[in-house]
């Protein structure tokens, strides 16, 4: 597929350097009208301006030709480059999202059991006789304590 992909890239190359000399054989006219510039194959029509005819580039010598396919090649490469590279800080940064939505889901889950938690703290210091009302609240307090710690973090 790779070796496909170059054969054709440089077939396109070849191509682009045959076609310049071919099309740049006709003349083309270079006119004037109202302050815009007109470009065009026939003569200038009238009611315009003659600004003279464009010379045809010359053909680009065998030398620049590898030039250009020595850059197609390089720019080719540093392209493919900058998308794996890409590619890995896309990957790099899914990742990061998935584990920061999973630690934001599993400090919820720990905030919910703590809530539950000082809920049934609460059930126990009203429903505790008189001997362990003070142990209640005190679990109560404690319970409520750490369920602030658990849901600040939850945030």
């Amino acid at each position: 597929m790779k070796v496909h992909s170059l054969l054709s890239h440089s077939l396109a190359l070849s191509l682009l350097f045959a076609l310049p000399p071919l099309s740049a054989q006709a003349d083309i006219m270079r006119c004037e009208k109202n302050g815009q510039v007109i470009y065009q194959h026939d003569a200038c029509p009238k009611g315009t301006n003659s600004l003279g005819q464009l010379k045809p580039l010359p053909a680009p010598s065998e030398k620049q030709k590898k030039e250009a396919r020595r850059h197609a090649d390089q720019d080719k490469k540093q392209a493919d480059q900058m998308r794996g590279q890409r590619l890995k800080r896309e990957e790099k940064s899914e990742r990061e999202a998935k584990r920061a939505i999973a630690s934001s889901e599993k400090a919820r889950v720990l905030c919910d059991k703590a809530k539950l938690r000082v809920k049934w703290a609460e059930e126990d210091a009203r429903g505790a006789g008189p001997k362990q009302e003070n142990k209640a609240r005190q679990k109560l307090r404690r319970e409520k304590e750490k369920a602030e710690l658990s849901c600040k973090n939850s945030r």
